[in-house]
């Protein structure tokens, strides 16, 4: 057979299918390099043999079967299922971040609003302490302006109530003299604790000075007994006894007479300690006869009159 009688039966046996592709492919090939090794070889000398070329083979995918048809639809059908799933999720987590977002921010501002009330609360509280420190120590003024005036209106007041002078005769030589007692009085409502009183006369040849000192000097055996002064009572201190002519020199303004003295107590209320009362006074003003004894036809007077100092009771005796 010639050649060309060959690849017509091999194309015939192709097309019947007692060739395979791979072989066919082959065959073909192996005609083709035949065909274009013989111009090589016959131009080149020192070629010998035959070249072979690579194959190229393509794989056909097999047939798809109807379970691989369903395997794939429900494989489809669950990641649709997955991606809609996965959709809602992330809405609704969307929704959930939003919703503590606002719940966040709603407790910001009730937050910031509580801490505004509570501001309030202590500016509040703090002014309601103010004033009820305020009203506490109004109360105790008014209580202690009440504890002070009850104290004032009804605690013992002693001041000096004068002096009463009684004219005597000396036994010895029928002269007349004067006895001199000062008297203290309590114009308080209450009684005196601790009533201590001093007196002093100075029958002076010239006016007491103004730095006058005042001091008295209280001998041992002149410490009087603490009495207790009821209220509006009277009580006598000390006497001093005088000549009616000296009293005349003292109505004629050659001699000078003072009488002064001291009052020491305490109230029954302790409330400031002890209270004192100083007085002074001078004679003037002396009518009758001093040397001739008191006669109701022929009266007979002397004014005490208070000097410019040494007057004074409690804090206006230590000025």
């Amino acid at each position: 057979m010639g050649k060309h009688s060959t690849e017509v039966m091999f194309v015939l046996l192709v097309a019947l299918g007692v060739l395979s592709p791979s072989a066919t492919s082959a065959h073909a090939v192996s005609a083709v390099d035949k065909r274009v090794a013989a111009p090589v070889a016959a131009s080149n000398p020192t070629v010998s043999g035959t070249a072979i070329s690579p194959l190229n083979v393509r794989v056909l995918p097999a047939p798809r079967t109807a379970a691989d048809v369903e395997n794939e639809a429900y494989e489809h059908g669950e990641k649709r299922t997955l991606d809609r799933k996965m959709t809602e999720y992330t809405g609704d987590l969307a929704l959930v971040t939003l919703f503590v977002l606002l719940v966040a921010l709603a407790q910001a501002v009730l937050f910031f609003v509580q801490l505004r009330l509570m501001r309030a609360s202590l500016a509040d509280t703090k002014a309601a302490a103010i004033a009820a420190t305020l009203g506490a120590k109004a109360s105790q003024q008014s209580a202690d302006t009440a504890k002070i005036s009850m104290i004032a209106s009804e605690r013992a007041y002693v001041h000096f109530a004068g002096l009463r002078y009684i004219s005597h005769t000396h036994l010895a030589d029928g002269r007349i003299f004067w006895r001199l007692r000062p008297h203290w009085r309590n114009s308080g409502n209450t009684p005196t604790r601790g009533l201590r009183v001093y007196v002093r006369y100075e029958f002076r040849d010239e006016i007491l000075p103004t730095d006058y000192p005042f001091a008295l000097d209280v001998q041992p055996n002149e410490q009087p007994s603490t009495i207790s002064l009821e209220p509006s009572g009277t009580i006598g201190s000390g006497t001093h006894d005088l000549w009616g002519t000296d009293l005349a020199d003292v109505a004629k303004g050659i001699k000078h007479l003072y009488v002064w003295g001291v009052a020491t107590y305490r109230s029954v209320f302790d409330e400031s300690g002890e209270h004192v009362t100083k007085f002074c006074v001078k004679a003037e003003n002396i009518t009758g006869d001093p040397t001739a004894f008191w006669n109701p036809d022929l009266p007979f007077g002397i004014d005490f009159v208070g000097v410019s100092h040494h007057n004074c009771a409690d804090e206006d005796c230590r000025i």
